[in-house]
């Protein structure tokens, strides 16, 4: 009996062993191959994508399922990974977000809610597996899809002048159907490139035509919201990054600004606030009925 025993044991960590080394084979392959690549898919999906029911698709395959077996193959990581600030303070407010289902009526099912900051919690690990345990940086991935974001940029422009003119706003095509969605996607490429221009010590050329190539897509869609936020961006960098550079583009964006109101106002003017006072005084009215 105690040989059987012995011999039982044996078989039960030798398998244990088997076990943790599939594991640990299946998660480097992901963590090494897959979720760079599913990275890179998400961020320059929407310029390739004709249906955005094809881009939650790749999402859940190349991204989400990948990242829930590396972490159901090494629960260690959920606690390595969970101990960021910045995601600390997203599931306190998804908590929060969660919880105010309990009393407040929505038309969409409740699991339809709760899974989606589930899939920003796994995007969060998926850029903390790559960064610290792939081979592949996030900054590459990030450069490369900004690249992507560009070239698309310069086809969607080039095919819409073609074909309108340059009649009216830039729409955007396939899963950009809309000006104002195609202007924040593209929006925060330029954002990215803008910050790239500043830090970069090579290359800066590159970032710097970057930047003005989808600057110009910006101002074709006619969307303010993007070139507020890029605004916002510029004053960020001139107060982390103060140089000559922030400083002439602050001052060239102030005098553009200026040239722009004096000789034509009614393009800054002519949409006003877009009720959004109107909006915020109502919902304030809705909180003041109902505050809990």
């Amino acid at each position: 009996m105690a040989v059987e025993d012995n011999v039982l044991i044996t078989g039960r960590k030798q398998l244990c062993v088997f076990r943790r080394r599939c594991c640990q084979v299946v998660s480097d392959v992901l963590i090494q191959y897959v979720l760079p690549f599913g990275l890179l898919v998400l961020l320059t999906g929407m310029f390739w994508i004709g249906d955005r029911s094809d881009f939650h698709r790749l999402f859940y395959v190349f991204t989400a399922i990948p990242v829930g077996i590396v972490l159901f193959c090494n629960p260690n990581k959920i606690v390595k990974g969970g101990r960021n600030g910045i995601f600390i303070s997203f599931l306190l407010f998804s908590f929060y977000m969660l919880t105010t289902l309990l009393w407040s009526g929505t038309d969409n099912a409740t699991f339809s809610l709760v899974k989606r900051p589930m899939y920003i919690a796994l995007l969060f690990y998926a850029a903390y597996l790559v960064n610290t345990e792939s081979a592949v940086s996030i900054e590459k991935i990030l450069k490369l899809s900004l690249l992507v974001s560009v070239a698309s940029a310069l086809l969607t422009l080039s095919y819409w002048f073609l074909t309108t003119q340059g009649a009216g706003r830039f729409p955007g095509y396939g899963a950009l159907y809309n000006p104002l969605l195609t202007a924040h996607v593209y929006g925060a490429y330029a954002a990215l490139a803008l910050s790239l221009w500043f830090r970069a010590t090579k290359q800066q050329w590159l970032w710097f035509f970057s930047f003005i190539i989808l600057l110009m897509l910006l101002l074709m869609t006619g969307s303010r919201t993007p070139l507020l936020g890029l605004f916002a961006v510029l004053l960020w960098l001139l107060v982390t990054c103060l140089c000559r550079r922030t400083l002439l583009l602050f001052i060239s964006c102030i005098a553009g600004l200026c040239v722009v109101y004096f000789f034509n106002p009614v393009i800054i003017t002519s949409r006003g606030f877009s009720y959004r006072p109107e909006i915020w005084q109502e919902v304030w009215f809705q909180i003041a009925e109902k505050p809990w």
